[in-house]
């Protein structure tokens, strides 16, 4: 069995949050931090749950699509939620969580990551993480939200193959040095719990305008591939539901709540 090379103490230790983190599952491998946590959650974990390991064997991002995991040179890990708020506000979590990472980079390693729609953290114009929120209701109510978190921070050039180094990246690849992943990890952990409150207590608002700065595709044309249709226009914003606003070419708008983006 392979070890545990992040220390749930040392997590501990950093941590500057009152509930995320504070109670940890680690493990060497697993097949998905985001079934275990999904698991433990139907089993009474308590919000803030942390789930985290050092490589997982099944790992997933959107549509089922394969996340390669690959031992110790990541942070693959999921959090379990349990917000009381409409269930209609599902919608806005990746963002929140897509913003919290993207602070916690600006404040510990002077990265600007680039936003992409729904749920991509990109450095130049390359992916580095990605974010999978999963949502189990009770009665129409939120019950849950597991929240997976992927991003490659130690791999070198000779971890991707040539093909997946034109569209993917670390942050040891942009930076060329070495990160701490525990010290990286409790600050996402702290700017996310931080971020999480203040929705809790303010609504989502201010989360989309921090989205939307970073988002450099706005104004953009793009292609919307959705349920095999593949719908052209210009990306001009996202509304308050968290919809991206598509204008069409006879400058229409339309709403779209789901899909793959490309340029």
């Amino acid at each position: 069995m392979k070890h545990i090379a992040i220390d749930p103490d040392k997590i501990r230790e950093s941590l500057r949050t009152h509930s995320f983190g504070r109670s940890i599952h680690a493990f060497g491998t697993i097949t998905s931090t985001n079934e275990f946590a999904r698991t433990i959650a139907q089993q009474g974990a308590v919000e803030g749950t942390l789930v985290i390991s050092e490589e997982q064997t099944a790992g997933k991002g959107r549509l089922q699509r394969k996340w390669h995991s690959q031992y110790g040179k990541g942070l693959w890990f999921s959090i379990v939620l349990r917000p009381s708020i409409k269930s209609s506000s599902v919608v806005h979590f990746p963002y929140l969580t897509s913003v919290s990472i993207a602070q916690a980079l600006e404040k510990t390693l002077s990265l600007s990551p680039e936003l992409k729609w729904p749920n991509d953290l990109l450095i130049n114009s390359k992916k580095f993480c990605g974010v999978l929120s999963e949502i189990e209701f009770h009665k129409n109510e939120i019950n849950f939200i597991i929240i997976g978190i992927g991003i490659n921070v130690m791999q070198d050039v000779t971890d991707f193959s040539s093909q997946t180094l034109t569209n993917a990246t670390s942050l040891y690849i942009e930076l060329h040095k070495y990160i701490d992943r525990v010290n990286l990890l409790s600050e996402i952990l702290f700017h996310f719990e931080k971020n999480y409150i203040h929705i809790i207590e303010n609504g989502f608002s201010s989360i989309l305008e921090e989205w939307q700065i970073r988002c450099p595709f706005i104004g953009r044309k793009i292609k919307i591939n959705r349920d095999g249709e593949t719908l052209n226009g210009i990306f001009r914003r996202l509304d308050n539901s968290g919809s991206l606003i598509l204008e069409l070419d006879d400058k229409s708008e339309m709403k779209i709540f789901a899909g793959d983006f490309n340029l």
